[in-house]
């Protein structure tokens, strides 16, 4: 063999050593970018999930915040209109007094206290009523308040009871207070 064929052989060799570097070079590279890319691919679809969740859970904390300020304002709104019931109520004392179912109360409040009391009960009322009941009754005397119903006490004075429409109005307040609560809650 001479030289020149030693050379040839020699130029072969490398041109195929060298061919095959580059194609395991090229199948490395290939494998690396297709590892890459199922990397890739792994990361963007957790980020798309982890995104997801996130604006989930975004749009359940605003969900809870509307709730939260609608409630609110439906508390508000009813609890003003439950004080304007009940100052329409406290208002309307006055023109309830001028009917005919404010004289047939009076007649059961002043029974009431009579029962309760006794029959020598002193019945405390407005100027008005103790003009209207006072004839009837013998132990009515006008009270400093103004009140509209009876306040009674025993003579010696330990014993009294409230029937006034205040008072009424005050334990009805506090019942529809707590069921309104109650349903508000619900």
């Amino acid at each position: 063999m001479g030289l020149e064929k030693i050379a040839e052989h020699i130029e072969k060799e490398t041109d195929t050593k060298v061919k095959k570097i580059i194609i395991e070079a090229q199948i490395k590279a290939n494998q690396s970018a297709e590892e890459t890319d199922k990397k890739v691919k792994e990361i963007l679809k957790e980020a798309e999930e982890k995104t997801k969740a996130l604006v989930a859970e975004k749009e359940e904390i605003e969900k809870a915040k509307i709730n939260v300020e609608k409630n609110q304002i439906i508390k508000r709104a009813v609890s003003s209109a439950f004080k304007e019931s009940i100052n329409n109520l406290y208002s309307s004392q006055e023109k309830f007094s001028k009917t005919e179912e404010y004289e047939k109360l009076m007649n059961i409040l002043t029974k009431e206290a009579k029962k309760r009391i006794g029959e020598d009960a002193v019945l405390f009322m407005n100027k008005e009523d103790l003009h209207t009941f006072g004839k009837k009754e013998k132990n009515a005397k006008l009270t400093k308040k103004k009140m509209f119903g009876v306040y009674a006490e025993s003579p010696d004075g330990k014993f009294s009871i409230d029937l006034s429409l205040d008072k009424a109005i005050q334990s009805l307040e506090e019942k529809i207070a707590k069921k309104v609560i109650e349903n508000l809650e619900k």
